[in-house]
Parts: structure tokens; C-alpha cells; sequence
């Protein structure tokens, strides 16, 4: 059996650490390490880590100063032993197929990236019947711009052969970790990627979300399409996605700095705006054409409408 190597990120986590190392413990496919990587928290999740370590030998403990996500991610991946790699993150649990499954779909279909789908903490969703797709890179991009934008995006429901990460690494001074490493790895590879649509990665919303800890540098979200320009540059469609992307996500920040009452950065938000639009030659349908129209002259009624829409999507 190949070996899965997870690596688990963990800064502050005492309060969700033992149900998601639970998870992975619980997993029916066994030829896996656990790799702990403590990035330096003060609260107890060392000691929580130290309680599992003498108990199960796949477990391996990393110890660092404080330096962020990224270098963890990234230290898990060079102390990684198997030719298979994971994300999970501290806060979050899997489902006890979701190894099982994920090797099952990158060997069965000898790709390099396999994915499941994930639903929400609290969310009861039975299993359906298996359905499974293969995507090209560019199909895959195309997935970043469509309803299945966030599941594309994000990098811990997915499985990744270790070989992917010989060229990339975690950029440490991007917040937005996942945005900017997921192209580049869909462009790693030359074979399809094979998607499931069986939810098995369990995502848990926190009270210190970034829609509470919002700060200016997430703002360097929006680079994040800049870089992709290069990556979709043979492929005009995924351009102008890309580039009507980029604005509506200026919206969303928008939506996120005024729940947050953060007036100097509505103002660089309304520039950013401004400075993308005007350079727009993208024909737009009518529904767009008014929400932009309506953002350009009254940014805070079209703030208070994404407001309406997440309370109503997310409770």
C-alpha cells in the first residue's frame, strides 16, 4: 500500500485538536504518518499533541516558533516520508473513507490530484452514489469560476503526489495561502485530475474567522488573479473570468470591511473598483452590468445585499 503522509498545521487549536486527530486515527486506510506540526501555540494543544505521540508510532511531532501556516505546511512537507501528501487543517475533521477514498481515485485513475467535496460542521448530508469526473487543467481552472469555486480552491480536500511539491512551496507572505499555491498546482501536473463528489472533508466556521479578523493584508487576496493571468494566458475565456473574478471579490472585501467598519479600506476598495472597471472590455450580462453600476454609485446598498445573501446561505 502507498503511504499518505497528513500533515496538520496547528497554532491555538486546544478546543477542536483531539476530535480532528480522532478523525484521522479513525481512518480506514492505515498505511499513513500524522504529522504534527506545532507552530509555536500558547495555549494546550502541545500538551495534546504529546498525549498521542507515545501511543501511536505514525504520529511524528514538529516543534517551531510562530511563524504562520505556510511555514508549517511547508516543513510538513520536507519532513514528509510518503509519496502521497495531505492537508488537514487543526480545526477540521474527515470522514473515515476520506483516505481510503481519495487513494483509491488517484490509483484507480493514475492521476496526481484527486479531490472529494466537503460540507460544513453541523450540515447533515447522506452519502449519494459515487459520481466521479476527470478534468484537464484548464477545466480544472474553469471550476475556480464556477459553483464549485471554493471546493477547487481550497487545498485540504485533496490529495497530491509528494513530486508536485518539488518547484512549489507555500509562499509565507501570502495570508491567503490556498488561493495562491491551488493553480499552480493544477498546472503541475500533466495528467487529469480526478474529482469525487462525495463529502468527506468535515470544514468547521469559527467565531475568529477572517470575517472577524479581517486586516489590510488581506487585501493581497487580489494579486492572487494578477498571478493566474499567466497560468490562463492561452486561454481567453479563463481570462475574462479571471478578470471578472477579481472584481467581484473586490465587492466581497468591500462587503467584509464594512461589517467590519473599516472605512480606509472601503475607500482603497472603491479605487481598486474603479481602476478594474474602467479597464474592463468584457461584455457583461444585464444582471452584472447593474450590480456594477449600482457599486460604482452606491457601494454600501450593494454591501448591505451580499450581507442579506450570506445570512441567508449561511444562517
Amino acid at each position: 500500500m502507498d503511504k499518505i503522509s497528513i500533515i496538520v498545521p496547528i497554532y491555538n487549536s486546544e478546543k477542536y485538536l483531539d476530535e480532528c486527530i480522532q478523525s484521522i486515527l479513525e481512518q480506514t486506510y492505515n498505511n499513513f504518518e500524522l504529522i504534527l506540526v506545532n507552530d509555536g501555540s500558547d495555549d494546550k494543544s502541545l500538551s495534546i499533541c504529546n498525549n498521542y505521540i507515545n501511543d501511536d508510532k505514525r504520529i511524528k511531532l514538529l516543534n517551531l516558533k510562530h511563524k504562520g501556516v505556510q511555514i508549517a505546511r511547508n516543513t510538513g512537507i520536507e519532513n514528509a516520508k510518503g509519496q502521497w501528501i495531505c492537508f488537514i487543517d487543526s480545526d477540521d475533521i474527515v470522514d473515515r473513507d476520506f483516505l481510503q477514498t481519495l487513494i483509491r481515485l488517484v490509483k484507480k485513475y493514475n492521476t496526481d490530484i484527486a479531490e472529494v467535496d466537503f460540507l460544513y460542521k453541523g450540515e447533515k448530508v447522506r452519502k449519494n452514489k459515487e459520481k466521479v469526473e476527470l478534468y484537464n487543467s484548464d477545466e480544472m481552472a474553469n471550476r475556480l469560476y464556477s459553483k464549485y469555486g471554493i471546493k477547487t480552491a481550497i487545498i485540504t480536500n485533496k490529495i497530491y503526489n509528494k513530486q508536485l511539491f518539488s518547484d512549489i512551496k507555500f509562499d509565507p507572505d501570502k495570508p491567503n495561502e490556498d488561493e495562491f499555491i491551488v493553480h499552480k498546482l493544477i498546472y503541475a501536473t500533466k495528467k487529469k485530475i480526478v474529482v469525487s463528489n462525495q463529502k468527506l472533508y468535515i470544514y468547521r466556521i469559527r467565531e475568529d474567522s477572517s470575517q472577524r479578523t479581517f486586516s489590510s493584508q488581506k487585501l493581497e487576496v487580489l494579486q492572487v488573479f494578477d498571478e493566474r493571468k499567466e497560468y490562463f494566458k492561452n486561454d481567453e475565456k479563463l481570462l475574462e473570468k479571471n478578470q471578472i473574478a477579481k472584481i467581484d471579490m473586490i465587492l466581497y472585501l468591500y462587503y467584509i470591511c464594512s461589517i467590519n467598519k473599516q472605512q480606509e479600506l472601503k475607500e482603497i476598495l472603491k479605487n481598486k473598483f474603479k481602476e478594474e472597471y474602467s479597464n474592463l472590455n468584457i461584455s457583461l450580462n444585464m444582471k452584472r452590468k447593474i450590480k456594477y453600476y449600482l457599486f460604482e454609485r452606491y457601494p454600501d446598498f450593494v454591501s448591505d445585499i451580499i450581507k442579506f445573501r450570506q445570512r441567508r446561505n449561511y444562517g
